[in-house]
């Protein structure tokens, strides 16, 4: 079983990550940081809420973070999971700046965890200029090079939406379409 931690619990919270992550035979919603409101204890009354991310790391259980905040903290929340030693999927865009993601991508094959963004675009200039990052070794696209809506594969089970990531010694981040 991966034990999932929620961080950021907006639309994109709400909507869309909470909902695939439950429904992932394999996967379970165990905490979801929402620094205010009730929404999230109403939403999902069995999970337990956290209003820091301290608090949500606390619990060494956690295997894998999912960053679902306001976009210009995906960076450098993506970067504290990983020095807490948690495996990430960071919303779109994944970082504001191409210098940040590499960073991140760094630390994440530093650290042997996995790494990896939810995107919707492909073949965008974008996509293209990140080609030499991947040729360095940073990044690499998904299995198929190309966004799936259904039916990617994480750690060798099929899981809804998004891009994979492909090995524990690199870090996956699907990231042409939007950073």
């Amino acid at each position: 079983m991966v034990r999932v931690g929620l961080i950021g619990f907006g639309l994109a919270g709400q909507a869309f990550h909470a909902p695939v992550i439950r429904g992932v035979k394999g996967m379970e919603l165990c905490c979801i940081l929402e620094r205010h409101g009730s929404r999230a204890r109403e939403m999902y009354p069995d999970v337990r809420v956290a209003r820091t991310l301290e608090e949500l790391l606390a619990d060494k259980e956690i295997r894998l973070c999912v960053v679902a905040t306001p976009n210009d903290s995906h960076g450098e929340l993506a970067r504290a999971c990983l020095e807490a030693g948690r495996d990430v999927v960071v919303d779109k865009p994944f970082a504001p700046t191409l210098a940040q993601c590499e960073e991140v991508a760094r630390l994440a094959v530093k650290q042997g965890r996995l790494l990896t963004c939810i995107t919707t675009g492909d073949g965008t200039e974008i996509f293209r200029r990140c080609r030499g990052s991947w040729n360095r070794g940073l990044w690499a696209p998904s299995p198929s090079m190309k966004r799936t809506s259904i039916g990617s594969i994480w750690r060798g089970q099929r899981v809804l939406g998004g891009s994979a990531p492909i090995s524990r010694r690199r870090a996956c981040c699907s990231i042409w379409g939007h950073i």
